[in-house]
C-alpha cells in the first residue's frame, strides 16, 4: 500500500461531464468523510478544536466481571460460615479469603487501568493536549506545542498468513524533539485509510502548509 497522495489526486481530478456532477461528487467525498469521521473516536469537531475520545469498554468489562464473582465468592463464603450452606465451603480457610483478596485487587486494577484516553488539537492556544482519565476521576494532562508537530504517518504492523493474522495500523503524530505519540489504532486497513485523510480537518487547524505533513501509510 503506498502513500495516500495518489488517492487524494484521484479525487481532485476534474469530471469531463460537467461542473455539476464535480460539485456532487465532491458533496458526496464530504459526506462519506463525516460518516467514517464518526466511527474513528472523533468526539468533536469544531473550528477551533478537533477531540479524539478512546473509551476502554473492554477493560472495565473484565473488571466488572471480576469483581461481581469476588462479590460472590464472599457471599459462599459467609454462607458456609454461618452454617446457612448444606453443600460448599463449610469454614473459612486462609486460603480462600486469600484467593477472594487477590480478585478484589485484580478487578481494581483492571477498572484502574482502563483510561478515557482524549487527544486534542485546539487552536486558539495552538496546543496538542493528550488526557487520560481513569473510572476513579484521576486525570493526566501532556501538553505539547503544535509548531513542533513535523508529521502524521499510518503505519502497518504484524503478520498476515493462513494461520496467523495480526496486521493492524497506527497512527503516530510525530514530532521535532520529543517521541511519538500514538493518535489511535485500529485492526482495519480502511478505517486506518479514512484516519490518516482526516488531514484537511487537522491541517485547517495546525495552519501548516501540506508539504510539511506528508500524510503516508508505512510497511
Amino acid at each position: 500500500m503506498g502513500s495516500l497522495r495518489d488517492s487524494s489526486r484521484q479525487n481532485t481530478q476534474s469530471d469531463e461531464d460537467g461542473v455539476g456532477h464535480v460539485n456532487n461528487q465532491v458533496i458526496i467525498r464530504q459526506e462519506e468523510d463525516m460518516v467514517d469521521l464518526n466511527h474513528i473516536n472523533l468526539r468533536e469537531r469544531t473550528n477551533n478544536r478537533i477531540i479524539f475520545r478512546k473509551v476502554p469498554y473492554h477493560i472495565w468489562f473484565v473488571g466488572a466481571l471480576i469483581f461481581i464473582a469476588s462479590i460472590y465468592l464472599v457471599y459462599t463464603l459467609a454462607l458456609g460460615y454461618f452454617g446457612v450452606l448444606n453443600r460448599g465451603p463449610k469454614q473459612g480457610f486462609w486460603w480462600q479469603y486469600l484467593v477472594v483478596v487477590l480478585m478484589f485487587l485484580l478487578s481494581f486494577t483492571f477498572l484502574f487501568a482502563g483510561k478515557i484516553e482524549s487527544i486534542i488539537f485546539d487552536r486558539q492556544k495552538q496546543e496538542l493536549q493528550l488526557w487520560k482519565t481513569s473510572l476513579f476521576c484521576l486525570r493526566n494532562v501532556k501538553k505539547y506545542s503544535m509548531h513542533d508537530i513535523v508529521d502524521v504517518k499510518g503505519y502497518k504492523k504484524g503478520h498476515s498468513g493462513i494461520n496467523v493474522y495480526t496486521l493492524h495500523y497506527k497512527i503516530m503524530i510525530e514530532f521535532r524533539n520529543i517521541p511519538a505519540i500514538k493518535l489511535t489504532e485500529t485492526g482495519i486497513e480502511n478505517k486506518c485509510i479514512k484516519q490518516v485523510n482526516i488531514d484537511f480537518n487537522v491541517k485547517y487547524i495546525l495552519d501548516v502548509p501540506d508539504q510539511k505533513l506528508p500524510w503516508t501509510i508505512l510497511h
